[in-house]
């Protein structure tokens, strides 16, 4: 078995998989699809001879549906993610593009309430006030 992914993304193959009730970005209950951090089509990596599995994020929307849902903004290049210091990381762009062009940008914001006990909608609340705050058209 040989590694095809690029070298650029396998830290992100670290990262939990992150599946809640609502969406880890904005909160939304409904409707919820998993997102994979790192594309299906960037390959795959393999440890010790045994494939890593992709980590995936629960986000609102499904991939193809137009920039309303954050799954939608994943897909074409307005919500970036980057897994360090054991933890996930979210930017939003005002234009979309490639992730390893957001991973040089200012403005990240740690998902940290994914990882504390009372995961509420108030911590994603908090999140959408932050995105907001730095003037991204934000429908939530």
């Amino acid at each position: 078995m040989r590694t095809t992914m690029p070298e650029m993304f396998w830290h992100l193959m670290d990262g939990p998989s992150i599946k809640g009730a609502t969406c880890a970005v904005c909160g939304r209950w409904s409707p919820l699809n998993d997102h994979h951090v790192v594309f299906r089509s960037q390959g795959k990596l393999f440890r010790d001879g045994k494939e890593v599995p992709k980590p995936t994020i629960r986000l609102c929307g499904n991939g193809n549906n137009g920039t309303y849902y954050c799954h939608g903004k994943a897909h074409h290049g307005l919500l970036h993610f980057d897994y360090r210091d054991g933890a996930w990381w979210v930017l939003e762009t005002r234009e979309p593009c490639k992730v390893q062009e957001a991973w040089e940008m200012d403005g990240w914001l740690k998902l940290d309430w994914l990882y504390k006990e009372e995961r509420s909608i108030e911590r994603s609340a908090d999140l959408r006030e932050a995105i907001f705050e730095r003037g991204i058209d934000y429908d939530g």
